[in-house]
């Protein structure tokens, strides 16, 4: 499988506005590795954040361009993705609507045109994510489909963490071995194509 164009919105260049009208639509697989903040009281609040208005030059930012994503704001987006990859603390939580599911981020993603999303069930840690995510996308990049890919990568960390065991220097941490490290992420919709 062929993922086309490829797009990781990563530090200043993860901007809010450039995520409104036809700019992400161009992208088949779309990348935000940042920071998830997932309100339970407020769901609506929830957000992953983007560059700070700040980072930005912004003395009075608007609401989309204030440097969080919340879920209403992407539930706007317009997407034409086949994979959106969440990579931030607990992307897959949501507000359980009876009839509905789950509204968080993940539904507003599908809403907004994506046909498969990767998500994290529970708050991540940054070295042990960078390592999978990367090896995800790496397999993602060669046509890997994003289930084995995904099932890959996650194999890949238990494996460094049995070679760090067995001493090999240049493996990763043995804690890696402990599913906290590489099971949060959840492979969700038609992944397959």
């Amino acid at each position: 499988m062929s993922w086309g164009h490829n797009v990781a919105l990563l530090g200043a260049a993860a901007q809010e506005p450039l995520a409104y009208g036809e700019h992400l639509r161009r992208y088949s697989h779309i990348l935000f590795s940042t920071h998830g903040v997932i309100d339970p009281v407020h769901p609506e609040l929830s957000h992953i954040a983007l560059s700070s208005p700040a980072a930005l030059g912004l003395q009075n930012p608007s609401p989309t361009s204030d440097g969080r994503l919340t879920m209403p704001e992407a539930f706007g987006l317009r997407l034409n993705a086949r994979m959106v990859t969440l990579s931030a603390c607990r992307t897959a939580e949501g507000d359980y609507q009876r009839g509905e599911g789950i509204l968080g981020l993940t539904a507003a993603m599908f809403v907004s045109g994506a046909r498969a999303v990767t998500a994290t069930l529970w708050s991540v840690d940054d070295a042990a994510t960078a390592r999978l995510v990367g090896d995800y996308h790496r397999r993602l990049g060669a046509g890997e489909p994003a289930a084995e890919a995904l099932r890959a990568a996650q194999l890949g960390m238990l494996l460094q963490a049995r070679r760090a065991f067995a001493g090999d220097p240049t493996a990763g941490p043995v804690a890696y071995a402990n599913p906290y490290y590489w099971a949060p992420f959840a492979l969700i919709g038609q992944w397959r194509g």
